[in-house]
């Protein structure tokens, strides 16, 4: 609803009172909220854990039984049910919906969180309209980058201590350094593990930002060229900043597992993705950055 009208919520909310077809829609989010919600108190699991085959099937015996009270909404809750009448349709359609995330081969161990970082590492921007998804990003860094090189060879830039400084101040000129989390160890299974990696470019990305800061203005305010840049870059780092955060507390409580067996479980091969060209962005970055350097001095 967000993606097609780009309202706020108390616009969308009034919107979806005069058209019933949102409605349905705002119907459907409130079941499969509660679905969620029940499933996870059930099963004693944070909501993260919980498996789509098990919201799934709570929906499909409560449309086979009629409206009970696993649906009910807590005493200290907000929003509302739909209408009885409707009630099964909706829940039709919400199974529906859970079962098509979860597939065929994936019922058993498919979980919300693993899912919702999927969609959220969806290259065109799945449920993200402001930003349009890693993809556009990495497209927007890439052309900072083609027009800062084209106006360095037409004299439009003249490269400034203080933007050779910033390039080497990024760390980027240094192999890079996977030092935390400090598990696994150098010379163990999955080093650098994808959390180590993902904890690497999110860190770039501050560090990117704070450089963009720090860099001169013009007189009028605006940024300069490598500011526009680092800024652009950094963005694309912060695009696993949410993912990243969210595993970083998981794996604090889930060591017991074995680097590889928790990835498998936790990091949806569309995140591998979109790190692994996330890091290959910025290597072009770094190359881009030590042309900025006179011979011999990206290492002072």
């Amino acid at each position: 609803m967000e993606r097609q009208l780009g309202l706020t919520g108390e616009t969308r909310d009034a919107y979806v009172r005069d058209h019933p077809a949102w409605k349905r829609g705002h119907w459907e989010q409130t079941v499969v909220a509660l679905a969620f919600m029940h499933t996870a108190r059930s099963r004693g699991l944070a909501v993260d854990d919980i498996k789509l085959g098990d919201a799934s099937d709570l929906c499909r015996r409560l449309a086979q039984d009629g409206v009970g009270d696993p649906l009910r909404l807590p005493a200290d809750g907000g929003g509302e049910l739909p209408d009885a009448g409707n009630l099964p349709d909706v829940l039709d359609a919400v199974t529906g919906l859970l079962d098509a995330l979860t597939g065929e081969d994936g019922a058993d161990t498919r979980r919300l969180g693993f899912t919702i970082r999927e969609l959220r590492a969806d290259p065109e921007g799945f449920g993200s309209p402001p930003h349009g998804g890693w993809a556009k990003s990495r497209t927007i860094a890439r052309w900072h980058l083609d027009v800062n090189s084209e106006m360095i060879s037409d004299g439009r830039w003249a490269v400034s201590r203080a933007d050779q400084e910033a390039a080497r101040l990024t760390g980027l000129f240094q192999p890079p350094a996977y030092n935390y989390p400090v598990d696994p160890a150098p010379g163990e299974e999955a080093h650098p593990s994808w959390l180590q990696r993902a904890n690497r470019l999110v860190g770039l990305g501050t560090t990117l930002h704070t450089l963009e800061e720090m860099l001169p203005r013009d007189p009028k305010g605006f940024y300069g060229p490598l500011a526009i840049v680092m800024g652009s870059f950094g963005g694309l780092c912060d695009e696993l900043a949410d993912t990243t955060g969210e595993l970083d507390r998981a794996w604090a409580t889930e060591r017991h597992l074995s680097t590889s067996d928790w990835e498998r479980v936790h990091v949806p091969d569309a995140v591998l993705r979109q790190t692994a060209a996330t890091e290959e962005a910025v290597s072009g970055f770094a190359a881009f950055l030590a042309g900025l350097i006179p011979a011999g001095g990206a290492g002072q």
